[in-house]
């Protein structure tokens, strides 16, 4: 605090020359014209230009019409700064082109009569400080997601349950009741039933804990060279007994003897059980599901598994969302099923940079196409 009679100390200028040269942020002076007539080293430093490049030219031959900003943004500016301070977030451009937010403060300079001499801009490189933002922002995203998904999945689980559950209950409950009074005729019915029920509640509790690890990311994915032929006779094989019962024909079309991929083949086969065990469900008795495989050649070799059914085939609008989880065809009513296998089979298949989508069969019904791409 300076006593009566002292003067105060002035700052010398070499020091904001100092001041200036030092800053992190970049600092940008122009005339009332907009030409700049001074840049601080952190200018050069960050948006690579030489002095040359800068100097005499208006903020608009260098700043002018950037992507994101405003196409008046310079006479915003400019009019909100005279008699004050303008501050805001805005979006920079380097000598490269490459574009960057910044956070600016633009302040007028008056002369000692009033005039206006100039601008000042001041302005520092916020891209960390967004990028922060966005990783916070995606995480709590993520988070609602997943506090979203343990709703859905709850609610899913404790409903769906309840069918085979009651159906254990039911069937049990008889058998108990009628003790030795039951004929080994009705014992073996009620024991079916019971083991059915179990099957499918295993089925479905299996899913939702697949599926649970997909989103969370555990899910665990083998890389081996698989024979895609082998691997859907294997799994005709595995779904003849469910063709059987419901009076469906399976068919593998001519297949070729090998058509080798990269993948695992535990989760592939489950992408084969999946689309199978659908196609068998809605096809009518007497029908056929049929099994092509082929290879196609696009700029990249790839493979192609169609698998047709005769059923009553998906309504238009829904080729997409019978692939989020929870969610079946409106054509679905009446059937088992939480509507969890396609989803998981878009997973795997998008795991190993495959696709995976639905058309209409010609003639009715639905044809579903894996496609995986062939290894050099």
């Amino acid at each position: 605090m300076t006593k009566p009679g002292e003067t105060i100390p002035t700052v010398p200028p070499f020091w904001f020359e100092f001041a200036l040269r030092s800053s992190r942020e970049t600092v940008i002076f122009t005339d009332t014209e907009r030409r700049i007539i001074y840049a601080n080293p952190a200018v050069y430093q960050s948006h690579g230009y030489r002095p040359e490049e800068l100097l005499g030219f208006t903020s608009r031959e260098i700043f002018g019409d950037i992507p994101g900003n405003p196409p008046d943004l310079g006479e915003i500016v400019q009019r909100a700064a005279v008699g004050g301070v303008w501050k805001g977030e805005i979006f920079n451009r380097r000598k490269d082109g490459s574009i960057f937010p910044v956070r600016l403060v633009l302040s007028t300079i008056y002369g000692t009569n009033g005039d206006v001499l100039g601008y000042a801009g001041i302005s520092t490189d916020i891209s960390r400080e967004r990028d922060r933002q966005e990783q916070l922002e995606n995480y709590l995203r993520q988070l609602q997601e997943a506090n979203s998904f343990k709703t859905e999945f709850i609610s899913t689980l404790s409903h769906e349950i309840r069918t085979p559950l009651t159906s254990i209950r039911a069937f049990s409950n008889i058998l108990l009741k009628m003790g030795d009074k039951a004929n080994e005729e009705t014992r073996r019915d009620f024991i079916g039933q019971i083991h059915a029920a179990a099957q499918r509640l295993t089925g479905m509790l299996n899913r939702m804990l697949d599926l649970s690890k997909l989103e969370s990311g555990r899910m665990g994915f083998s890389n081996e060279t698989v024979n895609l032929t082998g691997l859907a006779w294997e799994a005709i094989g595995d779904m003849e007994g469910l063709a059987l019962e419901t009076g469906v024909k399976l068919i593998l079309d001519n297949p070729p003897l090998e058509i080798p991929v990269l993948g695992d083949p535990d989760r592939l086969r489950e992408v084969f059980h999946n689309l199978l065990s659908n196609a068998i469900k809605y096809s009518p008795s007497g029908e056929e599901v049929t099994v092509e495989l082929s290879r196609r050649e696009n700029g990249q070799s790839w493979s192609e598994v169609a698998i047709s059914d005769r059923g009553p085939g998906i309504p238009e609008g829904e080729e997409e969302s019978i692939f989020n989880r929870f969610q079946q065809s409106s054509t679905a009513t009446g059937k088992d099923g939480v509507g969890l296998g396609l989803t998981i089979s878009r997973r795997i298949v998008e795991h190993y940079g495959g696709q995976l989508d639905v058309r209409p069969r010609p003639g009715g019904g639905s044809r579903f196409t894996v496609r995986l791409p062939i290894p050099r």
